[in-house]
């Protein structure tokens, strides 16, 4: 991750620590989180061998997402929804 990428309680628990350390529980808005820095690296481009996988797999996502918001359209289309009070 980035400068900035992140909610600042985070931001400041990734910048207090070494890699390999694990954090004390961090709280944000999104709730609780136990951090553990793998790495830390300078700014500048990853070599696509490095993401090639992280990127398909990204890509399989976004299609199983899209395929998965059609079946819930079409369902919903054909639904009958009772709402008992």
């Amino acid at each position: 991750m980035s400068e900035g990428q992140t909610v600042p309680p985070f931001e400041a628990a990734m910048k207090s620590f070494e890699p390999g350390e694990l954090s004390e529980l961090v709280e944000t808005r999104y709730g609780y989180h136990i951090i553990k820095l793998q790495e830390r690296r300078g700014s500048g481009a990853i070599p696509y061998e490095e993401v090639e996988e992280r990127i398909e797999e990204f890509l399989k996502q976004r299609v199983l997402q899209a395929l998965i918001r059609q079946e819930l359209d079409l369902l919903r289309g054909g639904a009958t929804i009772e709402i008992f009070i």
